[in-house]
Protein backbone atom coordinates (compact mmCIF):
# COMPACT_ATOMS: atom_id res chain seq x y z
CA UNK A 1 0.00 0.00 0.00
CA UNK A 2 1.49 3.48 -0.81
CA UNK A 3 2.02 5.79 2.05
CA UNK A 4 0.09 8.92 2.40
CA UNK A 5 1.15 11.90 2.38
CA UNK A 6 0.05 15.14 3.28
CA UNK A 7 1.92 19.09 2.39
CA UNK A 8 0.44 22.35 2.65
CA UNK A 9 2.35 25.09 0.92
CA UNK A 10 3.20 28.00 2.09
CA UNK A 11 3.42 31.77 0.52
CA UNK A 12 3.30 29.97 -3.11
CA UNK A 13 3.24 32.58 -5.34
CA UNK A 14 0.79 32.81 -8.37
CA UNK A 15 1.23 35.48 -10.74
CA UNK A 16 3.02 37.47 -8.44
CA UNK A 17 0.11 37.36 -5.11
CA UNK A 18 1.12 35.10 -2.60
CA UNK A 19 -1.30 32.16 -1.95
CA UNK A 20 -1.84 28.82 0.20
CA UNK A 21 -2.20 25.35 -1.20
CA UNK A 22 -2.85 22.42 0.15
CA UNK A 23 -2.29 18.82 -0.98
CA UNK A 24 -3.55 15.22 -0.06
CA UNK A 25 -3.62 11.72 -1.32
CA UNK A 26 -2.46 8.47 -0.49
CA UNK A 27 -0.41 8.03 -3.72
CA UNK A 28 1.48 10.73 -5.45
CA UNK A 29 0.86 8.79 -8.86
CA UNK A 30 -2.83 9.25 -8.25
CA UNK A 31 -4.88 11.86 -10.58
CA UNK A 32 -4.77 15.24 -9.48
CA UNK A 33 -8.29 16.64 -8.29
CA UNK A 34 -8.20 20.25 -7.97
CA UNK A 35 -11.14 21.59 -5.56
CA UNK A 36 -12.53 25.33 -5.85
CA UNK A 37 -14.37 26.70 -2.96
CA UNK A 38 -17.29 28.44 -3.26
CA UNK A 39 -17.70 32.17 -2.53
CA UNK A 40 -15.93 34.73 -3.98
CA UNK A 41 -13.90 34.59 -0.69
CA UNK A 42 -15.09 31.52 0.96
CA UNK A 43 -12.40 29.46 2.58
CA UNK A 44 -13.28 25.67 2.91
CA UNK A 45 -9.54 24.33 3.10
CA UNK A 46 -10.56 22.83 7.17
CA UNK A 47 -13.70 21.51 5.69
CA UNK A 48 -12.72 19.55 2.54
CA UNK A 49 -9.90 17.82 4.65
CA UNK A 50 -13.07 15.82 6.35
CA UNK A 51 -15.25 15.36 3.36
CA UNK A 52 -13.31 14.35 1.34
CA UNK A 53 -11.28 12.66 2.90
CA UNK A 54 -12.27 9.61 1.14
CA UNK A 55 -11.35 11.12 -2.34
CA UNK A 56 -7.73 11.35 -1.42
CA UNK A 57 -7.46 6.93 -1.29
CA UNK A 58 -7.77 8.07 -5.09
CA UNK A 59 -6.36 11.48 -5.67
CA UNK A 60 -4.20 13.77 -5.01
CA UNK A 61 -6.79 16.21 -3.24
CA UNK A 62 -5.85 20.12 -3.48
CA UNK A 63 -7.46 22.86 -2.22
CA UNK A 64 -6.33 26.31 -2.70
CA UNK A 65 -7.33 29.45 -0.70
CA UNK A 66 -8.18 31.57 -3.08
CA UNK A 67 -7.54 35.81 -3.08
CA UNK A 68 -8.91 37.07 -0.62
CA UNK A 69 -9.68 34.08 1.52
CA UNK A 70 -8.39 32.44 3.94
CA UNK A 71 -4.98 32.23 4.26
CA UNK A 72 -4.43 34.27 1.02
CA UNK A 73 -6.91 37.10 2.31
CA UNK A 74 -4.09 39.40 1.64
CA UNK A 75 -3.22 37.85 -1.55
CA UNK A 76 -4.55 41.09 -3.70
CA UNK A 77 -6.20 44.22 -2.52
CA UNK A 78 -10.12 43.28 -2.09
CA UNK A 79 -11.00 46.14 -4.44
CA UNK A 80 -8.73 44.99 -7.19
CA UNK A 81 -10.02 41.15 -7.27
CA UNK A 82 -11.83 40.40 -10.46
CA UNK A 83 -13.03 37.33 -12.01
CA UNK A 84 -9.95 37.32 -14.31
CA UNK A 85 -7.73 37.34 -10.82
CA UNK A 86 -9.11 33.71 -10.17
CA UNK A 87 -9.03 33.04 -13.88
CA UNK A 88 -5.54 33.77 -13.95
CA UNK A 89 -4.61 32.23 -10.75
CA UNK A 90 -6.32 28.99 -11.68
CA UNK A 91 -4.66 28.45 -14.51
CA UNK A 92 -1.28 29.44 -12.77
CA UNK A 93 -2.25 26.81 -9.94
CA UNK A 94 -3.20 23.85 -12.53
CA UNK A 95 -0.08 24.33 -14.47
CA UNK A 96 2.17 24.13 -11.31
CA UNK A 97 0.10 20.69 -10.60
CA UNK A 98 0.78 19.32 -13.90
CA UNK A 99 4.47 20.31 -13.98
CA UNK A 100 5.02 19.07 -10.41
CA UNK A 101 3.00 15.54 -11.35
CA UNK A 102 4.20 14.94 -14.25
CA UNK A 103 0.67 15.10 -15.78
CA UNK A 104 -0.71 16.17 -19.39
CA UNK A 105 -4.23 17.34 -17.01
CA UNK A 106 -6.05 17.26 -13.64
CA UNK A 107 -9.65 17.02 -12.51
CA UNK A 108 -11.57 19.96 -11.58
CA UNK A 109 -14.06 19.73 -8.56
CA UNK A 110 -15.58 23.29 -8.15
CA UNK A 111 -18.72 23.85 -5.00
CA UNK A 112 -20.91 26.76 -5.89
CA UNK A 113 -19.12 29.80 -7.00
CA UNK A 114 -15.78 27.08 -7.98
CA UNK A 115 -18.57 25.73 -10.06
CA UNK A 116 -18.57 28.81 -12.07
CA UNK A 117 -14.60 29.07 -11.84
CA UNK A 118 -14.45 26.06 -13.12
CA UNK A 119 -16.74 26.27 -16.17
CA UNK A 120 -14.43 29.83 -16.86
CA UNK A 121 -11.51 27.45 -16.46
CA UNK A 122 -12.23 24.58 -18.89
CA UNK A 123 -13.92 27.14 -21.11
CA UNK A 124 -10.51 28.80 -21.86
CA UNK A 125 -8.10 26.00 -21.31
CA UNK A 126 -9.64 22.77 -22.46
CA UNK A 127 -6.70 20.60 -23.36
CA UNK A 128 -5.83 21.20 -19.22
CA UNK A 129 -8.61 19.43 -17.53
CA UNK A 130 -10.04 15.75 -17.95
CA UNK A 131 -13.29 17.13 -16.61
CA UNK A 132 -15.41 19.25 -14.34
CA UNK A 133 -17.37 18.03 -11.44
CA UNK A 134 -20.14 20.98 -10.21
CA UNK A 135 -21.73 20.63 -6.99
CA UNK A 136 -24.03 23.12 -5.79
CA UNK A 137 -23.58 24.23 -9.88
CA UNK A 138 -23.69 28.22 -10.39
CA UNK A 139 -25.36 29.37 -13.76
CA UNK A 140 -27.41 32.29 -13.44
CA UNK A 141 -25.97 34.25 -10.50
CA UNK A 142 -28.68 36.85 -10.75
CA UNK A 143 -31.83 34.66 -11.24
CA UNK A 144 -30.20 32.27 -8.26
CA UNK A 145 -30.77 35.40 -5.25
CA UNK A 146 -34.00 36.40 -6.32
CA UNK A 147 -35.35 32.13 -6.44
CA UNK A 148 -33.38 32.09 -2.74
CA UNK A 149 -34.99 35.48 -1.53
CA UNK A 150 -38.44 34.53 -2.90
CA UNK A 151 -37.65 30.77 -0.77
CA UNK A 152 -36.69 32.44 1.99
CA UNK A 153 -39.99 34.96 2.03
CA UNK A 154 -42.46 31.99 1.73
CA UNK A 155 -41.12 29.83 4.57
CA UNK A 156 -40.71 33.29 6.43
CA UNK A 157 -44.89 33.47 5.78
CA UNK A 158 -45.58 30.48 6.31
CA UNK A 159 -43.98 30.35 9.74
CA UNK A 160 -45.60 34.23 10.58
CA UNK A 161 -42.25 35.02 11.34
CA UNK A 162 -43.34 38.78 10.99
CA UNK A 163 -39.43 39.82 12.00
CA UNK A 164 -37.58 38.31 9.14
CA UNK A 165 -40.69 39.39 6.61
CA UNK A 166 -40.27 42.72 7.76
CA UNK A 167 -36.15 42.75 6.95
CA UNK A 168 -36.46 40.89 3.73
CA UNK A 169 -39.42 43.23 2.72
CA UNK A 170 -37.09 46.45 3.84
CA UNK A 171 -34.51 45.28 1.71
CA UNK A 172 -35.97 44.31 -1.74
CA UNK A 173 -35.80 41.71 -4.18
CA UNK A 174 -32.26 40.73 -5.71
CA UNK A 175 -29.48 41.57 -6.62
CA UNK A 176 -27.89 44.31 -4.38
CA UNK A 177 -25.31 46.92 -4.83
CA UNK A 178 -23.05 49.26 -2.67
CA UNK A 179 -21.41 48.28 0.87
CA UNK A 180 -23.78 46.54 2.46
CA UNK A 181 -24.59 43.71 -0.56
CA UNK A 182 -22.90 40.69 2.07
CA UNK A 183 -25.46 41.77 5.24
CA UNK A 184 -28.17 42.16 2.61
CA UNK A 185 -27.84 38.88 1.03
CA UNK A 186 -26.56 37.03 4.59
CA UNK A 187 -30.37 37.73 5.68
CA UNK A 188 -31.97 34.79 3.37
CA UNK A 189 -29.04 33.10 3.24
CA UNK A 190 -28.43 32.16 6.44
CA UNK A 191 -32.37 31.65 7.22
CA UNK A 192 -32.23 29.16 4.48
CA UNK A 193 -29.00 27.36 5.75
CA UNK A 194 -30.73 27.53 9.09
CA UNK A 195 -33.82 25.97 7.55
CA UNK A 196 -31.91 23.62 5.93
CA UNK A 197 -29.97 22.16 9.13
CA UNK A 198 -33.32 21.98 11.00
CA UNK A 199 -34.12 18.97 8.44
CA UNK A 200 -34.11 16.01 10.09
CA UNK A 201 -32.90 13.77 6.97
CA UNK A 202 -29.94 15.81 5.98
CA UNK A 203 -27.20 14.53 7.88
CA UNK A 204 -24.57 16.43 7.03
CA UNK A 205 -24.36 20.14 6.28
CA UNK A 206 -20.57 19.91 4.98
CA UNK A 207 -19.47 22.42 7.81
CA UNK A 208 -18.70 22.69 11.97
CA UNK A 209 -17.88 25.75 12.52
CA UNK A 210 -15.65 25.42 15.53
CA UNK A 211 -13.69 22.19 13.88
CA UNK A 212 -12.65 24.74 11.04
CA UNK A 213 -11.58 27.50 13.34
CA UNK A 214 -9.51 24.91 15.53
CA UNK A 215 -8.34 23.24 12.70
CA UNK A 216 -4.29 23.15 12.31
CA UNK A 217 -4.71 24.67 8.58
CA UNK A 218 -5.70 27.54 10.85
Amino acid sequence: MATSFSHTRAGWVLNGRKQWISLRGWDKNSPVLLFLAGGPGGTQMAAVRHELEEMEKHFVVVNWDQPGSGKSYYAEKTKDITVQTYIQDGYALTEYLKDRFSLDKIYLLGESWGSALGIFLVDKYPKSYHALIGAGQMVDFAETERIDYAKALEIAQSKNDAALMKRLIANGEPPYYGKNVTWKSAVYLNYLSAYMAGNPQIHNPGYSTLRDIASPFY
